[in-house]
């Protein structure tokens, strides 16, 4: 293994360890705190289903996305409906869309794709004539200051404070509710048990340890830790949390909004002479305006290029991940009975050449610089 003490994982900043008694600030309706972003998105289309009171509620997702979507829809006895995206978007399809409405479609989850929204209000457009919900799923980005919390255009909206989220705490998540007309609307969940302050603790301290580059390669070969799996898991319950699970989340809030956007930054001048083998995600699409990344997504040309970039970013321990394998339908565990359809070139086209890197402050000049090698050597190959 190469470079083996400047490694660094594909996401990760150190969590911050100061409890605070304050709520953090989230513009809502109303707000729920549960255990997972997984959790959350299954109460918020728990509310959903009761407000549209279909016996057979339909929720529109895009084929290409976290499994854990599925898991959330599954939970609540929804059927899942797949659409395909905008060719060398992470957009769901138009027009597709549009053909996947129905008097049963309850919710459509618009995915905010490690930073970069998805088209909301063209969304809310085209399903206006429908008793449907809006369902933003930003798991993968937090905004960046109180005024940011005003680009959500969702009914409902899903924070997640998991691993590898632009907020980390190592679990929870946050179902909050814009549309004052759901706000009578209570999801079921069940109460959840105070955490051990002591053994959370010791977990945070392991975890700032574990994704420091002088330990993170012990992480990498571990031989029971399969890092960047995907895989589908059944969900099998929302607990209900209060503000004190999360005594952590107000100094978290404020590290994060801090921390500034120069890593990104950086990555968008150092790929910039690369436009003949990548394509980068924020400047090809339409609604990215400076947020923050949680990764730096890029479309490398060929498909074929993806897995020996990936291979020999592993090896050099550059952070560089292709996140999630390919479409939904075949990702691991999925329940083979649920999707009839499994064609969606454009999902399966983008899976195939997705690369993301890292945007962390672990990341430095010499993981840029060799990711730079990188991609300049597939125009040689």
């Amino acid at each position: 293994m190469k470079n083996l003490f400047s490694r660094i994982p594909p996401t990760g900043n150190a969590i911050a360890l100061k409890r605070s008694k304050e709520q953090p600030n989230i513009p809502a309706s109303r707000l729920f705190w549960v255990q997972s972003g997984t959790a959350a998105l299954a109460a918020g289309l728990n509310i959903a289903k009761q407000h549209h009171k279909s016996t057979s509620p339909e929720v529109i997702l895009p084929a290409y996305c976290c499994p854990d979507l599925l898991s959330a829809i599954l939970f609540n006895n929804m059927k899942p409906v797949l659409v395909d995206l905008e060719p060398n978007t992470p957009y769901m399809d138009i027009e597709c869309l549009k053909a996947s409405l129905s008097e049963n479609t309850a919710a459509i989850i618009a995915v905010n794709f490690l930073g970069i929204p998805e088209r909301l209000n063209l969304i809310k457009s085209t399903a206006a004539n429908y008793e449907t919900l809006l369902i933003e799923d930003s798991a993968q980005w937090f905004p960046e200051s109180l005024e940011a919390f005003s680009q959500h255009q969702g009914d409902i909206v899903i924070y997640s404070f998991g691993k590898g989220k632009p907020i980390c705490l190592m679990g929870g998540g946050a179902l909050a509710v814009l549309n004052t007309e759901l706000s009578s609307l209570q999801p079921e969940m069940i109460n959840a048990e105070s955490p051990n302050t002591m053994k959370l603790m010791a977990k945070y301290f392991a975890y700032n340890a574990i994704i420091s580059k002088p330990f993170y390669w012990l992480l990498e070969i571990a031989p029971f830790i399969q890092l960047g799996e995907t895989n589908y898991k059944p969900l099998e319950s929302i607990l209900e949390k209060n503000a004190q699970h999360m005594a952590y989340l107000v100094e978290n809030i404020a590290q994060y909004q801090q921390r500034g956007s120069d890593k990104q930054d950086q990555w968008q001048t150092a790929l910039s002479e690369y436009t003949d083998i990548s394509v980068s995600l924020p400047s090809s699409c339409q609604t990215y305006s400076d947020q923050r990344l949680l990764r730096f997504p890029i479309l490398l040309m060929q498909s074929h290029d993806k897995s020996q970039f990936i291979e020999e970013a592993r090896d050099l321990g550059l952070g560089a991940s292709g996140l999630y394998p390919d479409i939904l339908p075949n990702i691991h565990n999925v329940p083979a009975h649920l999707f009839t359809n499994n064609n969606f070139p454009a999902a399966k086209d983008f899976a195939a050449r997705l690369v993301t890197l890292p945007t962390h402050e672990g990341l430095t000049s010499h993981h840029i610089e060799s990711t730079k090698t990188l991609i300049g050597n597939l125009a040689s190959v």
